[in-house]
């Protein structure tokens, strides 16, 4: 990243309409810019289409190394897509991708995070603890 130029936006993983709901009313809040993600086997590319447009608000869609998934996104409509696989069979599906006027990349936009306490941002990993105490903040800063 060259000096001077803007952090990527944060990549927030949501899975319905409140969680997405939530994490754009915080972002907004604190002024951060972010990328909403969904995993696209969640319910579907349908599903995550019709998702975007109740919220008029572009998702980026997880489609994990499923070619699969990606080419049913492009389908729905979906125009930013995420495959975790082989590096020559993204490139494909972004040539077709690029076709639709969408795109298709290998990681997510920013770091991964879900909304947490406090206007807080965490990462994942550290959502799913059954530990009594509060998991470290994707920023690292204190609660």
């Amino acid at each position: 990243m060259a000096v001077g130029s803007p952090a990527p936006p944060l990549a927030v993983l949501v899975h319905d309409r409140r969680e997405a709901t939530a994490a754009i009313e915080q972002a907004r809040e604190h002024g951060e810019a972010i990328e909403l993600c969904i995993p696209a086997g969640l319910a579907g590319p349908a599903f995550v289409k019709a998702l975007e447009e109740v919220l008029q608000f572009r998702l980026t869609v997880l489609c994990d190394d499923e070619p699969g998934l990606v080419m049913a996104g492009l389908r729905a409509g979906l125009r930013r897509l995420v495959f975790s696989g082989p590096e020559t069979t993204r490139q494909r599906l972004a040539g077709m991708a690029a076709e639709r006027g969408a795109e298709v990349l290998a990681s997510p936009p920013g770091p991964l995070v879900v909304p947490g306490r406090a206007g807080s941002w965490m990462t994942p990993a550290h959502c799913v603890s059954s530990a009594p105490t509060d998991p470290p903040l994707a920023k690292g800063t204190d609660p």
